[in-house]
């Protein structure tokens, strides 16, 4: 990923307030380069080939040199681990959905062998009134006719469910 131009102006900023500092520093372009250059352990053309990840070690480096603490690192949260969490539950949002992950379905499968149910057993509680994917219509619950876990909203509420039942007869365990 490129250097942002958020990241840029900031290297730019820093550079020239850590050559007014520094002796060795110059303050040219060709000066601004070579000490990239230097610190990164590459050659570098320009600030603006740098990635994302070299802007970010620059800029660190530039505030250690200025006694100014560095910010701390901010991520993006990744969809699933979010989705893991939040798909299925009645304040969702309802119009994003993420492809069930092995791991969810291996979860599933252990709470079944733990609360000793076959597959005809699971199927069965899924297609009943009683299942978590079972929808309301008119204040009344209707069975579902597709049972298939093709989504973390369908196997975060079965596992909830199935969670549940685990705690009532004692057999959870974290």
């Amino acid at each position: 990923m490129k250097i942002t131009p958020a990241q840029l102006k900031r290297l730019q900023v820093l550079y020239a307030q850590y050559s007014r500092r520094s002796l060795d520093a110059g303050t040219s372009r060709e000066d601004r380069v070579q000490w990239a250059s230097e610190q990164l352990g590459h050659l570098v053309g320009s600030f603006s080939d740098l990635t994302k990840e070299e802007a970010h070690t620059l800029i660190d480096r530039l505030m250690g040199g200025l006694g100014i603490a560095p910010s701390p690192r901010r991520r993006r949260p990744r969809p699933t681990p979010r989705a893991a969490g939040t798909e299925g539950r009645h304040d969702g949002d309802a119009a994003v959905r993420t492809i069930a992950t092995q791991e969810s379905l291996d979860r599933i499968t252990e709470a079944l062998n733990r609360l000793g149910w076959s597959g005809a057993q699971f199927e069965a509680w899924l297609r009943s009134v009683r299942s978590p994917l079972a929808r309301k219509a008119g204040g009344t619950r209707i069975a579902p006719t597709d049972i298939t876990l093709r989504t973390l909203h369908d196997t975060n509420r079965v596992w909830w469910a199935l969670k549940q039942m685990l705690k009532q007869k004692g057999l959870w365990t974290a």
